[in-house]
């Protein structure tokens, strides 16, 4: 029997999933287990450069992602832990999906830093900067374990 929100094995996405923009240009290259992601996940904006990629693990984000404005720039690189497993779903009970862990950059679309901060076990940890898109520090703030402190 089929509960609620549940497919039917042969409804479920298995192996390469690949899916394509209008204009022919390709789109989306993901892998799939039992309809849950695994392994690289790669998705592209539709002048063909890179807009995503990252890795997965029974659909939770693991290792290192980087997202990418449409111009081929780098939007954010951010780390996440590199195992899914007991410890991983602790922490997402603890701080929600997103359980990153390590460095964590950002900048703007011209390719200027907007903010670094590393995590631990998905709380910010150390100190987080913060600059402005002309590339000056404006804020800096110090944390440890997710509490801001002075």
């Amino acid at each position: 029997m089929i509960g609620f929100g549940q497919k039917k094995e042969s409804e479920r996405r298995n192996g390469e999933i690949k899916k394509w923009h209008e204009n022919g240009k390709i789109k989306q290259i993901s892998y799939y287990i039992n309809d849950k992601a695994f392994g690289e996940y790669l998705e592209y904006w539709d002048n063909g450069n890179l807009r995503f990629k990252g890795n997965y693990d029974h659909d939770n984000p693991i290792g290192n992602q980087k997202t990418y404005w449409e111009n081929g720039n780098l939007q954010k690189e951010r780390n996440f832990l590199n195992e899914y497993n007991d410890h991983y779903k602790k922490l997402q009970k603890e701080v929600g999906f997103y359980v990153f862990n390590g460095s964590f950059k950002s900048w703007y679309e011209d390719g200027t830093l907007k903010s670094e901060m590393n995590y631990l076990n998905g709380k910010k940890d150390g100190i987080a900067k913060y600059y402005s898109e002309k590339g000056e520090l404006i804020k800096t703030e110090n944390y440890k374990k997710g509490d801001k402190i002075d």
